[in-house]
C-alpha cells in the first residue's frame, strides 16, 4: 500500500486494536516529520527515536522497514499482521496437490487421512509427495470452502440445534435465521458497543441471503428486518423474475410476546416454518457451523470474548456503524461467490406476512 492509499479503508488496519492503530499512527507522523528535514543526520535521528521512546537504532530499524513500502501497517507494533511467509510449495507442486484435493473434496471425502490417501496413491508429478504435516493446511481450507455447500450437511456434534440437520434440495428452498455477536466495537454517542449481526442463511448452499447489524439483545425486530433485506437483495439479484420463491424457515424464538405475534403472522402467512422454541432465546450455533468463524475480517465473538464485553483498547478493534457495515458487504460477497454454483437459478426471495 503506498502513501497514495487510504489505509484507513483497509480491512486489516480497520481489524486493529485501537491502541496499535493510535501507536501506528505516531509513528507515521514522526516518519514523515524526519523526512521534512533536507538533510536530516544523527540529531534528527536522536529527536525522532525519543518521541518514539526508542533507541536511535530501533528507530532506524523501524524507518527500514516502513520505508520499503511506505505501508502504515508496517509501524504497528509488534510486527505487521498477517505478513505472507515464503511459500512451502513449488508452483507446478502447490497446483498438482490443489488439483488433487479439490477431486478428493467432489466425490465426498472430507477427512485428511482420506484426502491424504487419494493424494498420494494419484500423484503423477515428477516431483517428491509434499510430507503430511504440509498438506494438512491445504486440506483444511478446501474442505473448510466446501462446507455446506449443496444441500446440508450432517454434522457430528451433538449441540448442533435441529435447523442445522435440516436438508434442502434447491437454492431458496430451506432458510435458516440466526444471530451472532461479532468481536469488534462500534463508536457510537453513548460510547463503544459490540454489535449483534442477524443472517439469513440458504441452506442449499450455506450462503448468506441477507444480514442486519444492530445493537442490544436479538428479537423479532431483527428477525423482520433481515428478511426484508432478503427481499431487496433476492429482487436485486435475482435472473428471473417469473417466480417468488417462499423459503421454509427455520428458526429458533424466545419466550416475549413479540415471537408469539410473529409466529402468528408467518402462519397466516401460509409460509411454513420449523422453530425451536425456549424461555431464552438461543442463537449464535446455526451461523458458526453454516458459516464458519467470521465473515471476511469480522470474527464472530468467542464465549471468551462474550464474558468481558467492556472494551478494551488495547485488545478490541472500534470502527464506526459505515465501516462494519462496508466489511460486511464485502465478505458476503467474497463468501457467496465461492459458495453459489454458477449454474444455480436464483429467483426473488418473498415474506408477505
Amino acid at each position: 500500500m503506498s502513501r497514495d492509499n487510504r489505509f484507513e479503508d483497509d480491512p486489516v488496519w480497520l481489524m486493529q486494536p485501537l491502541e496499535r492503530r493510535q501507536v501506528a499512527l505516531h509513528r507515521l507522523n514522526v516518519m514523515l516529520d524526519y523526512e521534512r528535514h533536507q538533510r536530516p543526520g544523527d540529531a534528527e535521528a536522536e529527536e525522532a527515536a525519543r518521541r518514539l521512546g526508542v533507541t536511535t537504532g530501533q528507530f532506524y530499524r523501524i524507518r527500514r522497514q516502513w520505508t520499503r513500502d511506505r505501508d502504515v501497517l508496517d509501524l504497528l507494533p509488534y510486527g505487521r499482521p498477517g505478513a505472507t511467509r515464503k511459500p512451502k510449495l513449488d508452483q507446478d507442486v502447490s497446483d498438482a496437490v490443489d488439483d488433487l484435493i479439490k477431486r478428493a473434496v467432489a466425490r465426498g471425502f472430507r477427512t485428511p487421512a482420506e484426502i491424504l490417501r487419494i493424494i498420494r496413491d494419484g500423484w503423477t508429478l515428477n516431483k517428491p509427495v509434499p510430507s503430511h504435516m504440509t498438506l494438512r493446511k491445504n486440506i483444511s481450507e478446501a474442505v473448510e470452502k466446501a462446507k455446506g455447500v449443496a444441500g446440508g450437511l450432517v454434522f457430528l456434534s451433538k449441540n448442533i440445534p435441529p435447523e442445522a440437520l435440516e436438508s434442502a434440495t434447491e437454492y431458496g428452498q430451506v432458510m435458516a435465521i440466526d444471530h451472532i455477536c461479532l468481536q469488534v466495537f462500534v463508536a457510537t454517542e453513548g460510547g463503544p458497543v459490540a454489535p449483534i449481526i442477524t443472517l439469513a442463511i440458504d441452506l442449499f448452499t450455506s450462503s448468506i441471503c441477507g444480514f442486519h447489524l444492530s445493537f442490544g439483545a436479538p428479537g423479532p425486530l431483527q428477525f423482520e428486518a433481515v428478511l426484508r433485506d432478503t427481499e431487496v437483495r433476492s429482487e436485486r439479484e435475482a435472473q428471473t423474475h417469473t417466480t417468488n420463491l417462499k423459503p421454509r424457515l427455520v428458526f429458533a424464538v424466545g419466550g416475549g410476546s413479540g415471537w408469539a405475534k410473529l409466529l402468528s403472522r408467518i402462519e397466516s402467512g401460509g409460509y411454513d416454518a420449523d422453530v425451536r422454541a425456549s424461555q431464552r432465546l438461543d442463537f449464535g450455533e446455526t451461523i458458526s457451523v453454516l458459516i464458519g468463524a467470521s465473515i471476511g475480517p469480522v470474527k464472530f465473538a468467542t464465549r471468551r470474548f462474550l464474558n468481558d464485553l467492556v472494551f478494551n483498547p488495547g485488545r478490541d478493534a472500534l470502527i464506526s456503524f459505515d465501516e462494519l457495515k462496508t466489511l460486511i458487504e464485502d465478505g458476503v460477497r467474497d463468501l457467496n461467490g465461492m459458495r453459489i454454483p454458477v449454474d444455480i437459478e436464483l429467483n426473488p426471495l418473498k415474506f408477505d406476512f
